[in-house]
């Protein structure tokens, strides 16, 4: 059975599934008792007696990586954000599946850029593995392939044969790499080719493909007004307002997404509440005693 411009058959496994993942996610007695935690450690203690963080806690804690409770929380987080985020991708097929990567590829970013900036600060390929958490269509196989690569540009190929970026756009990169190019110009055009990656993945026809053309647009004017106040120089007014923006588009898409049980609407409301738990989460860990404040970007970058 058809809708116009949509599948019907192939979003029934993937949103069911999605639908019992919904009922894992942190409520808000569990949000306030960590909120009135009276360490990291008792936080920790918390999640790990659900069952959704126990193994995140468990893999964060056994790396040997990282050593205060912090610490742990923080890559507890991050796991949990790849084992969510990595394992809808493989319960789509073709071309929802295709639709659901540009919704994730977003994670897939973020580690690139860290293994890129751990590798120009001349760390192992094993302390890399350690710390940075697998994306959603990286996993940890492709995670060591990137990390592994030969030389500046070798990345970026890799990339490519993994099917993540373009082979035009990778290529170009890894020239502009092996020639010295510097490193914030280089992240610059990365960044311009993973999104024409992400845009090429929703270029189908249908009201779904649309769908996801439009939240990838609010995601460009969301940037574009944070890009706007860092070039007016209050950095960390820009700081706040991207966070604020973010919280407040994570919150509308998790409302669309119980409106549409069969199509992607469900698929972006679920990206959204995970990574607005994440959201939480953080904002929780800074304010808890002896913690500093400071956020993690979007990005990788650490936000004023």
């Amino acid at each position: 059975m058809r809708r116009e411009g949509r599948a019907l058959i192939g979003y029934d496994f993937g949103n069911a599934r999605i639908g019992a993942l919904r009922s894992r996610l942190l409520d808000a007695t569990t949000l306030r008792a960590a909120r009135t935690a009276s360490s990291v450690d008792a936080v920790l203690e918390l999640l790990a007696g659900l069952d959704d963080w126990r193994v995140p806690i468990a893999e964060a804690s056994a790396t040997g990586a990282f050593r205060r409770p912090v610490q742990v929380l923080q890559a507890a987080i991050e796991r949990h954000r790849s084992r969510r985020l990595g394992g809808l991708v493989r319960s789509y097929g073709p071309p929802i599946r295709e639709l659901v990567e540009a919704l994730v590829l977003h994670l897939d970013e973020e580690r690139a850029l860290e293994v890129l900036r751990r590798r120009r600060a001349g760390q192992l390929e094993v302390t890399i593995l350690g710390q940075v958490s697998p994306g959603a269509l990286l996993d940890a196989r492709a995670m060591r392939l990137v990390a592994a690569a030969p030389g500046e540009g070798g990345p970026f190929l890799v990339l490519c044969r993994l099917g993540i970026l373009g082979g035009r756009a990778a290529r170009a990169l890894a020239r502009a790499a092996e020639a010295g190019t510097a490193p914030e110009a280089l992240e610059a055009r990365l960044d311009e080719a993973w999104w024409r990656a992400r845009w090429r993945r929703a270029e189908g026809s249908g009201e779904d493909a649309a769908a996801v053309r439009d939240l990838m647009r609010g995601e460009v004017a969301e940037r574009r007004r944070v890009r706007e106040a860092l070039q007016a120089g209050a950095t960390a007014d820009a700081a706040w307002r991207e966070r604020q923006l973010l919280g407040e588009r994570l919150a509308r898409l998790e409302r669309r997404g119980h409106h549409d049980p069969l199509g992607i609407a469900t698929v972006a409301g679920y990206v959204a509440a995970v990574e607005a738990q994440a959201l939480r989460l953080r904002s929780i860990l800074a304010g808890l005693p002896g913690q500093t404040g400071r956020q993690p970007g979007r990005d990788g970058r650490r936000a004023a």
